[in-house]
């Protein structure tokens, strides 16, 4: 690894000591630059500001947060095709499975060329307006979610796969979560663990109002649309929809989503030599005593 770049949570690391610290650290240990944005990475891509300059023969993305800093990086970068690496400088982190604790070794690993790289499936969404799909795409690596709008009401769902009517559900909301999401919102909503390189969907609702509601999987290929249903006049907002939690967007009664897997990834540096369900052990506390 020679050339890599560094997107940092300025609200986790006001000061950049940690961001300046890595820096350093693969300068003089393994010879690797770091780039450093003067802007967010995130400015820099809404304003189209000398994005290409500084990816320039870049290899790698380190990225300094917690999985939200991972998720909405991840939304920055994946059309330039480049591979995370998430060190987590937050609270409990899923995605950045790399700490504090461990940072020199991962780096060193990185800088070795000691990892492999994960490819992430992610989902795409288009709104449904009168039966018509929009053009306009909106990608998500964790979860795609349908939820109420306003008062303390539930909403009716139909769901379709593949065109053909699933059921209807009576919630609070719908989490379509891709396997990298289903230790996030999914998981709280009693959806399954499913393990994050796995090739699949969960559909899973918030708050229902039926005792048999489970979690469905589908196959990753599968065609999901999702339509609120109507309880006011027809171009009433009934429900919205969010995208990773990074974006949300309104939708009239009637209207819905509709979801499928993306032909984009996230990819995802992996130098923690521990399996899926053994981090996942560390993180829940789960470990025998």
């Amino acid at each position: 690894m020679e050339k890599c770049l560094i997107i940092t949570n300025y609200d986790k690391d006001e000061d950049l000591s940690v961001t300046k610290r890595i820096q350093k650290y693969l300068k003089e240990h393994g010879g690797c630059e770091c780039i450093v944005p003067e802007k967010s990475f995130s400015e820099l891509n809404s304003e189209n500001d000398g994005v290409p300059e500084i990816l320039d023969n870049i290899e790698a993305v380190i990225v300094l947060g917690g999985d939200g800093t991972l998720i909405q990086a991840a939304h920055d970068t994946v059309k330039y095709n480049l591979p995370l690496l998430g060190i987590n400088i937050g609270t409990l982190g899923y995605l950045t499975e790399i700490g504090r604790d461990n940072m020199n070794n991962a780096l060193d690993a990185l800088t070795a060329g000691n990892y492999v790289i994960e490819e992430r499936m992610m989902l795409e969404g288009h709104l449904v307006s009168g039966g018509v799909n929009s053009s306009d795409e909106f990608l998500a690596l964790n979860e795609i979610v349908l939820s109420r709008l306003g008062g303390l009401r539930v909403v009716n769902y139909d769901i379709y796969v593949n065109d053909k009517f699933l059921a209807t559900y009576e919630a609070d909301g719908i989490i379509v979560s891709t396997p990298t999401g289903s230790t996030g919102y999914s998981m709280s909503a009693g959806g399954p663990i499913v393990s994050p390189c796995a090739q699949m969907s969960v559909v899973t609702p918030i708050c229902s109002h039926t005792l048999s509601s489970r979690s469905i999987v589908l196959d990753a290929n599968d065609k999901i649309c999702i339509y609120a249903q109507s309880y006011h006049s027809v171009n009433s907002p009934e429900a919205m929809v969010s995208f990773d939690a990074t974006r949300a967007l309104e939708i009239e009664g009637g209207d819905g989503i509709e979801i499928k897997k993306s032909n984009l990834t996230t990819k995802m540096i992996k130098i923690n030599k521990d399996s899926f369900l053994q981090n996942l052990s560390k993180k829940m506390g789960l470990q025998r005593r």
